[in-house]
């Protein structure tokens, strides 16, 4: 289930793509129900495998911006801001999406002011090089 938040701007005529960005999950998973909200909004992305679960957290803050790969029971196993820093020595990543691209999971990144992606994997957390993004 998604939750959308504050739907106070239903009357107006135009969205940007944050205001259509959920603000909360919810799953079932082992007879439990687990949440994750956040009000800077949520990127989910339920992979492949129904095993793990992809999240942007507040895709357009520096501040709050954060990417992870969560279990069914809402465990991070995957940190990609610490794994960039770790593998790549990227300090201040903004991710901004995630999708698959020819079955493999792609973060998309701004670092420096440029646009990139890489491919993640999910069970190693290995980094693929990164790709511009124009």
């Amino acid at each position: 289930m998604v939750d959308y938040g504050d739907t106070s701007k239903v009357k107006k005529e135009t969205f940007t793509v944050l205001d259509t960005l959920p603000c909360a999950i919810t799953w079932f998973y082992n007879g439990t129900n687990h949440r994750i909200e956040y009000q800077d909004k949520l990127i989910p992305l339920m992979l492949k495998t129904n095993q793990y679960i992809a999240i942007v957290q507040a895709p357009y803050s520096k501040v709050y911006n954060k990417a992870y790969i969560i279990n069914g029971n809402g465990e991070v196993i995957w940190d990609l801001k610490d794994i960039l820093k770790g593998k790549r020595n990227i300090d201040k990543p903004l991710f901004y999406d995630v999708y698959y691209i020819n079955d493999s999971l792609y973060f998309f990144v701004v670092v420096s002011n440029t646009d990139y992606r890489f491919e993640f994997n999910p069970y190693t957390g290995e980094v693929s090089d990164f790709i511009e993004s124009r």
